[in-house]
């Protein structure tokens, strides 16, 4: 019989942004909708003095925002501006390192948790 080569397994570190960007969780609300919407991403880690703290999701941030049909612009503005990213923030999010099997690291972002999933080098 052949010798069949086994298919590589596929870890985190094949999926995983070497280098996100990140904010702080003091950055504002209004920040953090900015970067989404230039970067075009739903999701960004939240770091404190280069650890990983929180991330920050866009439907969560869209949650926050003030409704544009009951308030004025104003309003917006000042919620958005001025209520920091660290008060909406996913606190403690599971982190793996970038040799995990990517298997093993999915099951565990599987429902029933609807809890976004990142995946941030603890390694590093």
């Amino acid at each position: 019989m052949k010798d069949v080569a086994k298919p590589r397994r596929l870890t985190v570190g094949d999926y995983m942004t070497a280098d996100p960007i990140t904010l702080e969780p003091e950055d504002s609300l209004m920040r953090a909708l900015e970067v989404m919407r230039l970067r075009g991403v739903r999701r960004i880690p939240v770091v404190l003095g280069g650890m990983l703290v929180g991330l920050v999701v866009e439907g969560d941030l869209k949650r926050e925002e003030p409704s544009t049909l009951t308030d004025s612009q104003d309003d917006l503005n000042r919620v958005m501006e001025g209520t920091p990213i660290g008060r909406i923030m996913v606190h403690k999010p599971v982190m793996a390192t970038a040799a995990q099997p990517l298997v093993r690291r999915s099951r565990s972002c599987t429902p029933p948790s609807t809890a976004p999933c990142p995946w941030w080098r603890r390694d590093a």
